[in-house]
C-alpha cells in the first residue's frame, strides 16, 4: 500500500499532462522511497521501467534490450549499443505518442562511461524536445553523482531537464501514517529512531513493544540496522572510519567544531573537512544562533537523519548487552533533543497552512552564554517576520509543565530580543499543563500550548 508523497506524485502527473518531451531528475538517499513513488506515478500508464545493475554497461544494455522486446513483443531484437539508440528506437516506435521511461538508480550505468551523458545531451538537443512525446525520467540514489554529474554546471545534460526533486524523507507527521496502532507517545518514539524513510517504518512491527522492535532490528547479531548506516556512509565515502569516528563525536554529545576534533582526537580543520561534506550529504547541519552571523563561533552541527542519530548514540560501540540499559538510562535525554525537531517540523506544517498568529520567514533556536547566571541560555525555537516573533521551548519531561516554565520562557526573550512589535509564547509539552497555565493560556491570544497529542491534529 502506497502512503503519502501527495504533492510529489501531483509534481509529476503535471508534468505528464504537458504531453510534450519531459526530462526529469528525481534523486535522494537509499531507501526513502524513490522507486516507490516511481511505481506508483506510473501504475496506469504506458511504462518502460528498467532498473539498472550493478554491473557493467554492456550487461545494462543487454538487460534494457529485452526490456524493450518484450514490451512491443519483437523477436530476436538485436542488442543496443548505446542508451541513446534504446531511447530513440523507443521513441521512433511511440510515434509521437506519449510514454514513460524510467531509468532507476540511473548512476550504476552511466558512472562509468564518459561518453553516455553527451550523447543523451546530444539526442535532447537535436531530436527529443522538438518533436518527442516521451517523459523520461532519470532516478539515483547516489546524492554526489546525481547532483554533481547530472544536475551540476558542468554537466552535459545542465539546462535539459524539465523538473528535479530531491526526495525528502517524510515528517513525523507523515511517518505517523504508517503507525496507525500507535498512540501519540509511541509514533514520536519511533520517528526518534527509525526517522522518515518508508522501508523502515513498515519493518517496524506494531503488535510488539517498542523494547522488543529495538531489540529485533537494532540489538541483535543479524539485525538489519547492524549493517544499514555504514552501508549509507560507502555508498558516498570512502574513508567511513573518520566519518564514522565524527558522527559518534556529536551523536554523544558533542556539537562544536572543536570539541568534534577533541573527541575524535583530529586536528580541527581535518574534522571541518569531513563535516562540510557530511553536511553536503544532508547527513549533518550546521546551525548558528537565530540572527546571528553564519560564521559564527558559536555554530554548532548535529545529526539530520534520527536512525543515524539513534544508531550512533545507542548501538554502534556498544556490546548487544549493554544497549537496554543504556536506553533505559538515557533514552529520555534523547527524546528530548528530538522533540524539538518534531516540534521546529510542526511548526512549518502550521505555518504553511496559515494556522498560526502571523506567517512566519523564518524559524530557528537562540543560544548564548549569559554572564550574570553564568548558565547557557537557549530558547528551543523562534520564529519571525519582521518584528513579529514566535517564542518557544519544548519540555520532555513526565512533570505537567507549569506558569514557571511559561514566566522563564518570557524572561530569557527579553535577554535576547527587545523592542518587539508583537509577542507569541508557545510550549510543548509530552505530559501536557497543569490546570493554572491553561487557564492562563485561554485568556491571553499570545500563549499557545501543545500536547503531544495536538502534534498529529491536522
Amino acid at each position: 500500500m502506497f502512503i503519502s508523497r501527495e504533492n510529489e506524485l501531483a509534481s509529476l502527473n503535471n508534468l505528464y499532462a504537458s504531453d510534450k518531451f519531459e526530462f526529469f531528475i528525481l534523486y535522494g538517499r537509499r531507501r526513502v522511497g524513490k522507486t516507490a513513488l516511481l511505481q506508483e506515478f506510473c501504475k496506469d500508464k504506458n511504462t518502460i521501467f528498467f532498473s539498472c545493475e550493478q554491473t557493467n554497461y554492456a550487461l545494462n544494455l543487454e538487460k534494457i534490450t529485452k526490456q524493450i522486446s518484450t514490451h512491443y513483443d519483437i523477436q530476436d531484437l538485436p542488442c543496443f549499443e548505446s542508451l541513446a539508440q534504446a531511447i530513440t528506437f523507443i521513441d521512433k516506435l511511440q510515434a509521437n505518442s506519449r510514454l514513460v521511461l524510467v531509468i532507476d538508480e540511473f548512476p550504476y550505468i552511466a558512472k562509468n562511461n564518459s561518453l553516455l551523458l553527451s550523447q543523451l545531451q546530444h539526442l535532447i538537443d537535436l531530436k527529443l524536445q522538438h518533436e518527442s512525446k516521451l517523459f523520461i525520467i532519470l532516478s539515483g540514489s547516489y546524492l554526489g553523482f546525481m547532483e554533481n554529474e547530472v544536475l551540476g554546471y558542468r554537466s552535459p545534460l545542465y539546462g535539459r531537464r524539465s523538473g528535479q526533486l530531491k526526495l525528502q524523507p517524510l515528517d513525523y507527521y507523515e511517518s505517523s501514517k504508517f503507525l496507525p496502532k500507535l498512540n501519540a507517545l509511541g509514533k514520536l518514539q519511533v520517528y526518534a529512531c527509525l526517522g522518515g524513510i518508508p522501508m523502515y517504518l513498515n519493518m517496524y512491527r506494531q503488535n510488539l513493544s517498542f523494547e522488543q522492535n529495538i531489540d529485533l532490528l537494532f540489538s541483535k547479531a543479524d539485525s538489519f540496522f547492524n549493517n544499514e548506516p555504514l552501508m549509507l556512509l560507502k555508498q558516498e565515502v570512502k574513508e567511513v572510519a573518520i566519518y564514522n569516528s565524527i558522527i559518534y563525536a556529536i551523536a554523544t554529545g558533542a556539537s562544536k567544531a572543536n570539541e568534534i576534533a577533541t573527541k575524535t582526537k583530529e586536528d580541527v580543520a581535518k574534522c571541518l573537512k569531513y563535516i562540510n561534506t557530511l553536511c553536503e550529504l544532508n547527513i549533518l547541519q550546521k546551525e548558528t544562533p537565530y540572527l546571528g552571523k553564519a560564521s559564527s563561533r558559536k555554530t554548532t552541527y548535529s545529526i539530520c537523519d534520527p536512525m543515524l542519530n539513534f544508531y550512533f548514540r545507542f548501538v554502534f560501540f556498544h556490546e548487544a548487552s549493554t544497549i537496554t540499559q543504556d536506553l533505559k538510562d538515557n533514552f529520555e535525554q534523547y527524546m528530548s533533543s528530538q522533540f524539538r525537531v518534531v516540534c521546529k517540523q510542526f511548526l512549518l506544517q502550521q505555518n504553511c497552512q496559515r494556522k498560526l498568529p502571523f506567517v512566519f520567514s523564518s524559524i530557528g533556536s537562540l543560544w548564548n552564554y549569559d554572564c550574570k547566571s553564568r548558565k547557557d541560555v537557549k530558547i528551543d525555537l523562534v520564529a519571525s517576520c519582521d518584528s513579529n516573533f514566535m517564542f518557544g521551548d519544548c519540555i520532555w519531561t513526565n512533570e505537567k509543565v507549569d506558569s514557571e516554565i511559561l514566566d522563564s520562557l518570557k524572561q530569557k526573550s527579553k535577554r535576547f530580543i527587545k523592542g518587539l512589535k508583537k509577542e507569541i509564547f508557545m510550549l510543548f509539552s509530552k505530559s501536557g499543563f497543569t490546570d493554572a497555565l491553561i487557564e492562563e493560556a485561554e485568556n491571553s491570544p499570545n500563549i499557545l500550548l501543545y500536547d503531544i497529542n495536538s502534534l498529529f491534529v491536522k
